[in-house]
């Protein structure tokens, strides 16, 4: 993992004096001390694009904090009226019921393959 940029620190600086929180400088002391996994190779790209979004969205919650609290009340608003656990309750449903015809032609057609493996010398 890349350690924070320095401009991180000096955005920072001035949340963490209004916090009273310790702010430590020394970047290399930031780092993650656990290993590289597997996931986060394949993800950097997912991962790079997230942190991005991430600091846009701290951006803009900086520089315009009322607008961004009336589009997070109006989403909580709209989640509240629309029947969103209705419809994520129908899409695993549907899911559900879809996965065991899948499973089965996936099994054919791999049966399939497999016959004219032996078929074939």
């Amino acid at each position: 993992m890349q350690p924070p940029a320095a401009h991180d620190a000096k955005i920072m600086r001035p949340v963490a004096e209004t916090l009273a929180l310790p702010m430590n400088t020394n970047l290399e002391s930031q780092e993650m001390n656990k290993p590289e996994s597997a996931p986060s190779e394949c993800c950097g790209d997912l991962r790079a694009k997230f942190d991005e979004w991430k600091a846009c969205a701290e951006k803009s919650v900086r520089e315009e904090p009322v607008k961004t609290a009336g589009l997070a009340f109006a989403g909580g608003i709209a989640l509240t009226i629309l029947p969103v656990g209705r419809v994520l309750g129908g899409v695993v449903r549907l899911a559900v019921a879809l996965a065991k015809p899948a499973l089965f032609i996936f099994g054919v057609v791999k049966l399939v393959e497999e016959f004219d493996k032996q078929k074939k010398p």
